[in-house]
């Protein structure tokens, strides 16, 4: 053991040493190239493989034709589920009762309307926003696409059925395009259009669509083709829709397109559908509740304040009953009850008092009038409530309200300082009182 490791083999180990690192150092360089060619081949592969390339028929040979530039994309959150496809199997879209039957009509399109989708389906921004010009060219190339009348109807339905889209929100300065989608941009030519062919477009997008936009959008051209007749067809898609979407069979952002139609619609059944959807989105349900036009939504808000379980949601059924008090006597009425009996909970009041003479609150944002400019809309708030993701909005009570809403919100706290029981309730009312009555002075 000495002789083997002693003084005398110290050369001999040194050498050993230096070959041992020389074969790492090989094998290292070895194993290293490998991986480096490997992971270039990798990212060879990975770059080819991700690039966006979107086949559209070409107009003319029908064969496709790649495009690497931004393009139309497949829609994702079809409303396609089994049991609607089946449904739509079984028992295919038909006009209500009144209405003419519209039969499939034969393709119309041309190989200039086709030439015309491609061309607006393809927008080329890969070298930095949308242009001006590219703009110009687009909004120019769709107003050909509606002088095509029946010719464009048939391409606009080819496309349709590939369910795809080009949303412009997505793009670097595409809100100049004015439309928010290549679809949106299509529907308005239908309507433009007219017609029984686009009726029947817009029925059967309807039926199988899950884009809340798109949802009120459809709704609301056919009511004002047809006021009425197919508001089954719309609150069914609203319906559907809401439900797929609190089961997570559909993963949507924005809901509130389908309760600001809901709100407009003011039916029984749009009335049990908000009802059903309280407790998901509970602001934009009430708030939808509050607005009906004829107060249809006032009875349900009035029995979520009579249920002392129903907190958050209660205390937020109470600001829009006194938001609405002034308007609807059964809505003070159900508000009064409450003080009357002492069931308003404590941090509710300053609530209350906000929906007597402070901050209004709406579904959809305020369209500024070009008469008055922004001055009508100091004030503006905007809210996001990340449960449901509620997006909603905010204005001050304006001084310019009619003198008799005024005395009527005036009325409201009178009566309910006469009922309340609490100091917080009495200093929040008052508050209210005041600057109702500021405002009302005010010249």
């Amino acid at each position: 053991m000495r002789n083997y490791f002693g003084r005398a083999s110290g050369g001999t180990l040194r050498r050993r040493a230096e070959e041992r690192a020389s074969l790492l150092r090989i094998v290292l360089v070895l194993v290293f190239g490998g991986a480096v060619l490997a992971g270039g081949y990798y990212f060879l592969t990975e770059l080819r493989t991700s690039k966006r390339v979107v086949s559209v028929a070409h107009p003319a040979s029908g064969r496709g034709t790649a495009s690497n530039t931004p393009a139309v994309a497949e829609r994702i959150n079809p409303r396609r589920i089994e049991s609607t496809s089946r449904r739509a199997q079984e028992s295919p879209i038909s006009p209500p009762a009144g209405a003419t039957a519209v039969p499939q009509s034969p393709d119309t399109s041309t190989p200039l309307t086709r030439e015309l989708i491609e061309r607006l389906a393809h927008v080329d921004v890969s070298h930095g926003p949308i242009t001006p010009e590219q703009v110009k060219q687009w909004k120019q190339d769709l107003r050909e696409l509606t002088t095509q009348g029946p010719a464009a109807v048939g391409a606009i339905r080819g496309f349709l059925a590939q369910n795809q889209d080009l949303n412009f929100a997505e793009i670097e300065g595409g809100s100049s395009v004015g439309y928010s989608s290549l679809r949106a941009g299509l529907f308005d030519v239908l309507k433009q259009i007219g017609g029984p062919e686009a009726t029947e477009i817009f029925l059967q997008t309807l039926h199988t669509t899950a884009d809340p936009v798109e949802i009120a959008m459809l709704a609301r051209t056919l009511d004002e083709q047809a006021p009425g007749q197919y508001r089954q067809q719309a609150l069914e898609a609203v319906r559907e829709t809401l439900e797929q979407i609190s089961t997570r069979q559909l993963a949507v952002k924005e809901v509130g397109p389908l309760f600001q139609m809901l709100q407009q619609y003011g039916e029984a059944q749009a009335v049990t559908e908000l009802e059903r959807t309280i407790p998901q989105w509970h602001y934009y349900a009430m708030m939808a509740l509050a607005g009906m036009p004829s107060g249809e939504g006032i009875p349900v808000l009035v029995r979520q304040v009579e249920n002392p379980e129903a907190s958050p949601s209660r205390n937020f059924a109470l600001q829009m009953l006194a938001q609405v008090s002034a308007q609807s006597p059964e809505a003070a009425a159900g508000l009064l009850e409450q003080a009357r009996l002492n069931r308003v909970p404590v941090g509710a009041w300053n609530q209350i008092a906000a929906g007597l003479a402070g901050d209004q609150y709406q579904l959809e944002k305020p369209q500024i009038d070009s008469t008055t400019g922004g001055a009508a809309f100091l004030g503006l708030k905007g809210y996001h409530i990340e449960a449901g993701n509620q997006n909603f909005y905010s204005l001050p009570l304006l001084a310019e309200r009619e003198s008799d809403e005024v005395k009527q919100r005036l009325a409201v706290i009178d009566q309910l300082l006469a009922v309340s029981q609490n100091s917080i309730a009495l200093q929040a009312l008052q508050n209210a009182r005041g600057q109702l009555t500021a405002d009302k002075a005010r010249p």
